[in-house]
């Protein structure tokens, strides 16, 4: 996520949430993946909007968040 997804300031720039929100529009569920800590990468998307998921660093534990909406 860092220097890639996230802008310098360490937060999502507004260009990637609109990205996320396109995407979603085509049936596509935003899912980070780092080799961060959960609480750090669930600081730095806070502003994107759910539902998320999370992908581990061993890709041992996902979680997920449908909306049936």
């Amino acid at each position: 996520m860092d220097q890639t997804f996230l802008g310098s300031d360490h937060k999502v720039p507004q260009a990637n949430i609109e990205a996320i929100r396109q995407m979603r529009e085509l049936g596509c569920l935003f899912v980070p993946a780092s080799g961060r800590a959960y609480g750090s990468v669930m600081d730095s998307i806070a502003t994107v909007p759910p539902p998320n998921s999370w992908r581990a660093p061993t890709s041992s534990v996902t979680t997920a968040a449908v909306s049936t909406a």
